[in-house]
């Protein structure tokens, strides 16, 4: 399944203020650490702390108030480039990278659809993670590295594959979202100065047709 769009961004999507209340509304939450998924058999996988593959905060939250600003952007860019069936966006997570925070090459979208074995939030059996996005809630010029990544899923540059740096003023404003179908690879990059917080979502659906 090959699209023309890797990944779409609008810049300043979310106003300001609304990205200041999201951060404020994350003290609510107690903060952990970022776990990976490893599959050991079909259908089921196990969530661990690796921090050589995954080092930041997350918290995971649900306000109607902000789906209210994101669905409608997410709506848009979604009809324009790729078409999905989409049902809902998942809880939020607000991510956290401090000095050396990182996320290492993945896909957010699970080898199998979401079941009693992986979850147990029923509204999500049978549906898969088609959209991913990242909203920016920091400045970019706050911060050093930590740039979102995207592989071209078929493109290459010479014998490695195309990688979509994000890394303009355009992409690490506050509020500024990317958007990209989540089968796709990406990475965080190292932080290596500062502190960089996020906004992440998925968006799902029914298995493609």
């Amino acid at each position: 399944m090959i699209y023309p769009y890797s990944f779409a961004y609008v810049e300043n999507a979310i106003p300001k203020l609304v990205c200041k209340r999201i951060i404020e509304h994350s003290k609510f939450y107690n903060a952990q650490s970022a776990q990976v998924t490893s599959w050991k058999q079909p259908k089921k996988y196990t969530r661990q702390t690796d921090e050589n593959w995954r080092k930041c905060e997350r918290k995971s939250f649900s306000k109607k108030w902000i789906y209210d600003a994101i669905n409608p952007i997410v709506d848009n860019v979604n009809r324009s480039h790729w078409n999905f069936n989409l049902d809902f966006g998942e809880n939020v997570e607000y991510l956290k990278y401090g000095k050396e925070g990182h996320f290492d090459w993945h896909v957010d979208q699970y080898l199998y659809p979401w079941n009693e074995s992986t979850t147990k939030n029923t509204k999500l059996y049978n549906k898969i993670r088609k959209i991913s996005i990242s909203i920016q809630l920091t400045d970019g010029k706050k911060y050093e590295g930590g740039n979102l990544q995207i592989e071209h899923p078929t493109e290459k540059k010479g014998n490695k594959s195309l990688i979509f740096t994000l890394d303009q003023p355009e992409h690490r404003s506050i509020g500024s979202m990317i958007i990209f179908p989540s089968f796709l690879r990406h990475k965080v990059t190292k932080i290596t100065k500062g502190t960089r917080e996020a906004l992440v979502v998925w968006y799902i659906g029914d298995r493609y047709k």
